[in-house]
């Protein structure tokens, strides 16, 4: 097994408390310590300043920069990254999570989990840090302390651990309640821990998971963490939003063995603020090649074997197959042969992406037909909520639901419902 970030771990992902101790900062009162400048600051926020940011260097134990890090203020999903690391520290990845009524009746949950289904404490993971499932938090916070008033009091022990001593969780899938905060320093102290749990890392750096589902079929979850393929160098964290906390992201990357976090809270240009910041943390403090990587993962070995320095290279996976198939580095000794034989598996590769495309389209179109109305009301979708609360939603294969298709859908379901009655 990988040990953690820092050269710890244990046999079921559990980083020694001696480390998280470790990754507590002494505090500071300036803006901008050294490393970041303030002025290279505010040009990557760009024109829509972030309410707070952190950009946080865990190899040193130091902050590169910090905006209002302390201010108390809801960070929506991203509470998300307390409610997997108590999980991952307390549960094996085999265990069964039976899915409560609160679970399965979550608000603006982009997965539809059946009430009483099982699925492993891994799976319902993966769904709410990919998807940022809400009824997955509960599943898990109730499986773990019992319920979820309980585990608020086990994850604010952890947070006490870490260090994070202004995050009040109050609802463990991050929705907007009251008395629940926190602030971009402790946000980035939070990231730094789920990193460095092997379990979760890989988690977060996932583009797409596959589990079986409760009507016999599958469900593919997708990572709705835009970041991912904005920096090939990225591996994680979680993105979040709600009405008040507005767009919040913690993400990480690791570039020459050395893995940098980046906090931004409350932003209108979200993604593009911390890629901007994520560079200037690399400027003010670069990898050498040297250092014991903060995250190590499949996806990170993958990426470190791609990665061509000093530019950055679109997550395009046509490309980065050709990369790895023919570098350009080094002469094909099969001259001609050679060249057609990736030709062929790069072919390949896109058709089978376009086959699979065409089953998504397929599932999706099996999932509203007219056979059977009480399928419908098991697939893995968030119509419902969606369509109520005024949402945009994607379904768990990657298609994006507008409001027309949630209204057509609704209008769809109910006049199957009056055709079946009569």
């Amino acid at each position: 097994m990988v040990n953690g970030v820092f050269g710890g771990g244990g046999r079921r992902f559990v980083a020694p408390l001696v480390v998280t101790l470790a990754l507590i900062p002494g505090p500071a009162s300036a803006e901008s310590i050294p490393g970041i400048s303030s002025t290279d600051a505010r040009e990557a926020y760009g024109a829509a300043a972030p309410r707070a940011v952190a950009v946080y260097d865990p190899a040193e134990q130091r902050f590169l920069l910090r905006h209002k890090a302390d201010e108390a203020i809801p960070v929506a999903s991203l509470m998300k990254m307390v409610t997997a690391l108590v999980v991952a520290e307390r549960a094996a990845p085999d265990e069964v999570v039976k899915i409560s009524a609160r679970a399965a009746a979550a608000k603006h949950d982009r997965l539809r989990w059946r009430q009483g289904a099982a699925f492993t404490v891994n799976e319902v993971l993966h769904g709410m840090l990919m998807e940022s499932s809400n009824g997955a938090a509960i599943a898990l916070a109730e499986h773990v302390g019992g319920s979820v008033a309980s585990f608020t009091l086990l994850a604010r022990q952890r947070l006490a651990q870490l260090g994070a001593t202004d995050t009040r969780i109050v609802d463990p899938s991050g929705l907007d309640a009251s008395g629940q905060h926190s602030t971009a320093r402790d946000m980035a102290l939070v990231a730094a821990a789920v990193l460095s749990n092997e379990w979760l890392a890989e988690i977060v750096s996932t583009r797409s998971f596959t589990l079986p589902w409760p009507d016999g079929g599958e469900a593919t979850f997708g990572n709705i963490n835009e970041y991912l393929s904005r920096d090939p160098t990225a591996v994680g964290v979680k993105n979040g939003f709600t009405s008040t906390a507005g767009n919040t992201l913690a993400v990480a990357s690791t570039r020459r063995g050395r893995t940098h976090i980046v906090i931004v809270l409350h932003s209108g240009e979200i993604y593009d603020t911390a890629k901007r910041l994520m560079d200037l943390a690399f400027e003010a403090a670069p990898g050498t090649g040297s250092e014991t990587p903060l995250v190590q993962t499949t996806a990170l070995a993958k990426q470190e074997e791609n990665l061509v320095p000093g530019r950055d290279v679109e997550a395009d996976d046509s490309n980065a197959l050709a990369s790895t198939t023919a570098p350009a580095s080094k002469k094909s000794r099969g001259g001609p042969l050679k060249v057609t034989m990736v030709g062929m598996i790069v072919l390949s590769f896109l058709r089978l992406r376009k086959m699979e495309r065409a089953q998504r389209r397929f599932r999706r179109q099996r999932s509203v037909s007219d056979d059977d109305i009480e399928d419908t009301a098991d697939e893995p979708y968030a119509y419902d909520d969606a369509y109520e609360e005024g949402y945009e939603v994607a379904d768990p294969w990657g298609e994006v639901l507008t409001y027309a298709d949630i209204a057509d859908e609704m209008n769809a379901r109910a006049s199957r419902r009056r055709i079946s009655s009569f």
